[in-house]
């Protein structure tokens, strides 16, 4: 009988085998793209410079800034780095894949609402609660749209892009704290215990399993809760 021991030689042999599968862009393309996917972090304060404004209510306004990127980006990545979308991880998911993301997703949500209980009351409970108020609709419209959107944007691209240049790891932990800052800002301090293990599952998500659709569902399960809370209160 032959038994498998994997050494840390075979974990970094693994690490550049699947930094290999990810498309090396230059640094040029690579620093427009970024700026790209993090445009939503950064055009609504420009846009108010301007004097522009979207006439809709708070939060929702993600609606408009997010497609706007994304379309930006997809647009840029095909035009300008001449790739096609399957570069971001968008491909079909297998049911195994999905049922993951269901599992993992349910696991984060039930940390998040106990840590919640468990922790003082701060922004994060006024955010969430403008949310809801928002309707069934539009809270509905804005956590499809914010699974799918900040999956491209702060997952497909920025994990795949960066990690064809270095560790794909390190690429998932740059990302994750690029990522939690704005969220610190917006919702407290609380948001490090109550969100930021639900955000560590979706870049390890991607890492694992290689499609953006399944951190699409797991994110949407984690956001889920916005949309009974509107209904209950419809």
């Amino acid at each position: 009988m032959c038994v498998l021991l994997r050494t840390k030689g075979d974990d970094v042999t693994t690490t550049r085998a699947d930094r290999a599968t990810r498309p090396v862009v230059s640094l040029p393309v690579l620093a427009g793209g970024l700026l790209l996917a993090y445009l939503p972090t950064y055009l609504p304060a420009l846009a108010r410079l301007v004097g522009l404004e979207v006439p809709l209510p708070g939060p929702s306004r993600v609606l408009v800034w997010n497609w706007l990127a994304v379309a930006a980006l997809l647009l840029y990545v095909v035009r300008v780095e001449r790739l096609d979308l399957t570069s971001l991880r968008l491909v079909r998911p297998t049911e195994q894949d999905l049922s993951w993301a269901g599992y993992l997703g349910g696991a984060a949500l039930a940390w998040q609402w106990v840590a919640s209980l468990l922790l003082p009351a701060d922004q994060a409970a006024s955010a969430e609660g403008e949310l809801v108020r928002l309707g069934v609709g539009l809270s509905l419209a804005l956590v499809v749209t914010v699974a799918i959107t900040e999956e491209v944007l702060w997952r497909g691209y920025v994990v795949e892009r960066l990690g064809a240049r270095v560790d794909p790891r390190l690429a998932a932990a740059v990302g994750l704290a690029v990522f939690a800052l704005p969220h610190v800002v917006h919702f407290g301090p609380t948001w490090l215990v109550t969100g930021l293990p639900g955000a560590a599952v979706l870049y390890a998500l991607l890492l694992w399993r290689r499609t953006l659709w399944a951190c699409v569902l797991c994110h949407a399960v984690l956001d889920i809760p916005v949309v009974v809370l509107a209904v209950a209160q419809a």
